[in-house]
């Protein structure tokens, strides 16, 4: 009878022990995938924070990239402008917009005359013989001629591409 009730006491603490550690086991878990929630959700609003602050940078930079086209294209109006109208200050003015081809330019040919600069910052922006000829004032042939003498000058053989050699000017 005695070992009996010993062993209902022994099977009791072991049962409620067991209980105990069980519940104790529960509690940890429970307390860790907490923790390990809220470090998910934290990295997750930390992510959302930066993406939302990267988002915001892109659309900085795109105002910022819509206004410098905007200038661009009213710089760009403007010289075409000042080359119709046979501007004196054309030249200064591509020179202004257009830095890097115009020194290298330069650089290269340190002969041209300002005709010439002239006449080939003309041919940098595209315009035609015709169109050249129109805003100048001269004979279509003599922007030919102009052109002609240009190619010799700079060294380019009779059927070089001007527009395509100061194109190479900007890159």
């Amino acid at each position: 009878k005695n070992s009996a009730k010993k062993r209902n006491t022994e099977l009791t603490i072991i049962s409620i022990s067991s209980l105990v550690l069980i519940v104790l086991i529960i509690v940890v878990w429970r307390k860790s995938r907490k923790r390990l929630l809220q470090k998910k959700e934290e990295e997750a609003k930390k992510l959302q924070s930066q993406l939302h602050n990267t988002l915001k940078e892109i659309e900085v930079k795109e105002e910022k990239t819509k206004v410098l086209e905007q200038k661009i294209n009213e710089s760009f109006n403007e010289l075409i402008e000042l080359a119709k109208n046979n501007d004196t200050t054309f030249l200064k003015r591509f020179q202004e917009i257009y830095p890097e081809p115009s020194q290298r330019l330069l650089q290269k040919h340190p002969n041209l005359s300002n005709s010439e600069l002239i006449l080939s910052a003309m041919i940098f922006l595209n315009f035609t013989s015709k169109e050249i000829a129109t805003y100048t004032f001269v004979e279509h042939r003599s922007v030919q001629t102009k052109k002609s003498r240009l190619r010799k000058k700079i060294d380019l053989p009779a059927g070089a591409n001007l527009e395509q050699y100061f194109a190479s000017f900007s890159k």
